[in-house]
This record gives structure tokens, sequence and C-alpha cells, in this order.
């Protein structure tokens, strides 16, 4: 009988707890401290997989070596024209907080 009040009162307190938390305003999920982009390193990996998608592989891998630099919260990433060729190189925008991609080009 102990047992099945302690059951009762389980189910019970974790619904409460649900419904709480569904009515609040605070995000769900789990976000990392230093955001999902926390450096240069993971905002040219992510830049790189990105690009390559959009563009080719190939056409991203002659833009090695990318350059990234954080502004309020934002990655820019670039990439590398070869010297001796003429043209643009991609750029990509990404919220170090969220990985969300905010602006896209390729320059010409």
């Amino acid at each position: 009988m102990l047992n099945q009040k302690l059951k009762f009162l389980s189910v019970v307190g974790v619904l409460l707890l649900t419904s709480a938390h569904a009515g609040s305003d605070e995000p769900h999920g789990w976000q990392p401290a230093g955001g999902f982009v926390p450096d240069e390193r993971t905002a040219v990996r992510v830049a790189e997989v990105l690009l390559g998608r959009i563009y080719g592989e190939s056409a991203i891998q002659s833009e090695k070596p990318f350059r990234a630099t954080l502004t309020n919260g934002v990655w820019t990433v670039k990439g590398n024209v070869p010297e001796g060729l003429h043209g643009g190189a991609a750029v990509i925008k990404i919220s170090k907080k969220t990985c969300e991609v905010l602006f896209v080009i390729h320059e010409q």
C-alpha cells in the first residue's frame, strides 16, 4: 500500500513539473555555454561542409585555407583566392550561439 502511494506521488510530481515547464518561456533543449560554434576551428569546419554542399567540394577545396573572425556573436568565414587567379571567394556568416547560417555569398 505504501509502495502504491509513493508511485502515485511520483507520477503526480512528474506531471506537475512537466506542466510547469511547458508553460515557461525558456527555450527547450540543451545549449552549450560557449555556443554551438565556440571557436574559429569549429566555424571553419562548419563553413567548409556547408559551402561544399552549396558550391561543390572541389570549388571549396581550392579556396583553403579559410579564415574566421568573430564579431558581435557572428562568425564570418571567408575563403582564400589562390595567387594568380582572379575572382572572389565564398563568404558565410554563422551564429556562434545557435549555428544558424545568417548569410552566404560567393564574391565575384
